[in-house]
């Protein structure tokens, strides 16, 4: 039997595989969670110098608490508080606070939901 024939084998290299996938995530997760904070930060700017008074109530506070939430998110991954098995559910929290703000946007805008 040959190592490709092996089950134990195909499975500890599924393993293998999984966890360099799921230490890769971790590692981007750092630099993604700081940039997400950041580009918060300059929509918060742009948002009190540019909309309209009912958005800016609205967005600006929720670009807030994203900003806030992703330099949290940072700040645990800079001192070690988030564990490895962490990267997937984080990230995937992550692109909830995306959608959250790219569809708040997207309703409160009506130029953003005209398709002509």
């Amino acid at each position: 039997m040959t190592n490709e024939d092996n089950p134990e084998v195909l499975a500890a290299d599924d393993q293998r595989v999984y966890a360099a996938l799921r230490a890769t995530t971790f590692n981007s997760m750092l630099p993604v969670a700081f940039s997400l904070g950041l580009l918060y930060v300059i929509y918060t700017i742009n948002g009190v110098a540019a909309l309209s008074e009912l958005k800016l109530h609205i967005l600006v506070p929720l670009r807030i608490i994203s900003a806030i939430t992703c330099f949290l998110i940072y700040i645990a991954y800079r001192q070690n508080h988030v564990h490895e098995s962490r990267a997937y559910p984080l990230g995937g929290f992550m692109v909830g606070i995306v959608v959250l703000n790219s569809g708040a946007h997207s309703a409160l805008d009506p130029e953003l939901s005209t398709y002509d």
